[in-house]
């Protein structure tokens, strides 16, 4: 069975209102008992009292700090696991789910991107992007979403002679990124 660390400090705490209600009683009626009996008693409780206050530190500071310790995920441009887990209000599973789903349609995504880049049809490279930024609201790659957002708002605005360098910038950050999970299989687990 676990021990509770909480009934320890209760302890301590419950060792402290005795202490007290004995100093106050031997306070009131010092006068009609044994003086050397009572301070004796109240030394023991007092130094009961400072032990476990001293283990309660040491507790504290130590051991509970120790074993509290979080491991927290990688967080870097290419792919923020804080900010995945964030946007799944924590939930581990719908988190990686969702990297998952990402990294399964991302190659045919770029495939149909750069097709529609070579036919120079910017309406369907349009939609393509549309589609991964999509797909990017639950998967918190912030570099990736950046080119992405940038090549679709070239689109979007019909700023076509800037087309071939974000869709280049695009595509570094899609290699970037799926190099990173390749070597990075587990992003939630550190």
């Amino acid at each position: 069975m676990k021990r509770n660390p909480h009934y320890f400090i209760f302890f301590v705490f419950l060792m402290m209102f005795i202490w007290t209600v004995a100093v106050i009683h031997i306070e009131v009626d010092r006068q009609f008992y044994n003086r050397t009996l009572l301070q004796l008693m109240a030394y023991a409780l007092l130094f009961a009292c400072f032990l476990a206050s001293i283990g309660t530190a040491f507790y504290l500071l130590v051991i509970r700090n120790s074993a509290e310790k979080k491991v927290v995920p990688p967080t870097t441009d290419i792919f923020d696991s804080m900010a995945a887990l964030e946007k799944t209000r924590g939930n581990k599973t719908i988190a990686e789910e969702m990297v998952a789903l990402l990294v399964g349609t991302l190659p045919d995504d770029m495939e149909n991107l750069l097709k529609s880049f070579q036919n120079e049809d910017f309406e369907a490279m349009q939609g393509v992007t549309h589609r991964i930024i999509g797909a990017l609201q639950f998967s918190a790659a912030p570099a990736l979403q950046k080119a992405t957002e940038e090549l679709h708002g070239c689109l979007v605005s019909r700023q076509y002679d800037l087309v071939p360098e974000r869709t280049l910038s695009l595509t570094q950050e899609v290699d970037n990124f799926l190099n990173w999970l390749t070597i990075n299989q587990a992003p939630f687990d550190a």
